[in-house]
């Protein structure tokens, strides 16, 4: 039978690989220095003082950002920030509307090395850090 012969296990293998990559990709040097230099972090900081505000659906920067500008004394709400921070284009926030809200409230921000001794160093100091991740592919973010 031709078709039996000629029968591509290709998707499956496709599947396979792609899986495999995925999986690799958790255990990348980052994790690998991360717990070669452990030792060498502060000790664990939990911020009690720093408010919680619960995030609506996209809105993490809107809701991130009253946690920090709270933390240093302001009395501003993730509703009174979404229209300064939110892009709904992006259903999201950019770093630039972020920096940009703080002043606009009096704050001075700025922005750490990205190194996450640097962040723990921050948080050991009891300052709250707002992190940007980005949770998209590198080329599209």
């Amino acid at each position: 039978m031709r078709g039996d012969k000629n029968a591509r296990p290709w998707p499956g293998v496709f599947f396979l690989v792609l899986l495999l990559v995925t999986l690799a990709g958790c255990a990348t040097p980052q994790t690998e220095r991360l717990l070669e230099t452990a030792p060498a972090f502060p000790r664990p900081v939990e911020l009690t003082a720093v408010p919680f505000f619960p995030q609506e659906a996209y809105q993490c920067g809107p809701a991130a950002l009253a946690t920090v500008l709270n933390s240093s004394g302001l009395n501003v709400t993730p509703e009174a920030l979404a229209p300064q921070v939110y892009l709904p284009e992006r259903q999201g926030s950019l770093q630039f509307e972020l920096l940009a809200a703080a002043r606009r409230h009096g704050r001075v921000p700025y922005v750490l090395r990205p190194q996450l001794e640097t962040l723990v160093t921050e948080v050991a100091s009891g300052h709250p850090v707002l992190v940007l991740q980005n949770l998209g592919v590198a080329a599209l973010p």
